[in-house]
Formats: structure tokens, sequence, C-alpha cells
């Protein structure tokens, strides 16, 4: 069991890093689709903090031994979906980037066609 003190302690910790994501979203460092998996844990700790019975009772309904091991299972199973929306965002973002260069090698082949024939057509008038 935490004691009053460490409690206190981490919800101001869990309020001031919740109140740190959403200036990051306001200024746009953060986007709100990354911001709200840390947002719901952030609140999900929160919760735990002011209701410490509610992880006891958590971690006997999944049949886990005690609340130390519930909570690194539940940080165990948050930092694999971070690891699986960023690998989607990654390769979401690698694809983008793959268009873009074949874009840009479209049209600077064009441009260098247009002005192939921009020349033949100077040489031809002189």
């Amino acid at each position: 069991m935490m004691t009053t003190a460490l409690r206190i302690f981490i919800a101001v910790l869990d309020i001031l890093g919740l109140l740190y994501i959403l200036q990051l979203v306001r200024k746009n460092r953060l986007d709100l689709k990354y911001a709200l998996s840390w947002l719901v844990v952030s609140i999900f700790v929160l919760i735990m903090v002011l209701f410490p019975n509610l992880m006891e009772k958590l971690a006997e309904f999944l049949g886990i031994a005690s609340p130390v091991n519930m909570i690194f299972f539940l940080g165990f199973i948050f930092s694999l979906a971070i690891i699986l929306i960023l690998t989607v965002a990654l390769s979401i973002n690698a694809g983008s980037v793959k268009r873009l260069n074949q874009k840009i090698a479209m049209l600077d082949k064009r441009v260098r066609e247009l002005e192939e024939m921009k020349m033949q057509g100077d040489k031809n008038d002189v």
C-alpha cells in the first residue's frame, strides 16, 4: 500500500505531465492522435492513485498476484501499444516520402525534357 505522501507526489507529477502534454498539443508540437494514448494513461494513473483499492481489485480480478506486478504488466502493455502506434505512423510516413520522391523525380524529368525542347526550338530559330 502506498503512503499518502507518495500518492500526493505521484498525483502532482501526473497532473504536471498531463498539463505538459496538453501544452504540446496546443503548440502543435505533438499530434492529438499521439497525445490521446498518453492522456488516457495519465488519467488512468490519476484514477489509480486517487483510488488505490481499485488497483488491488483489478489485479485480483485479472489473477495477478500483487498490485505492483499489475503496474509493471500495464506499463508493458502500454509500451507495446505505443511501439505499435509509432511503427504504423513510421510506415505511413515512409510510404509518403517514397511517393513524394517518385513524383519529384517524374517532375524533374519533365522539366529537363521541356528545357531540352526549348533549347532545340531556340537553335532552330537561329
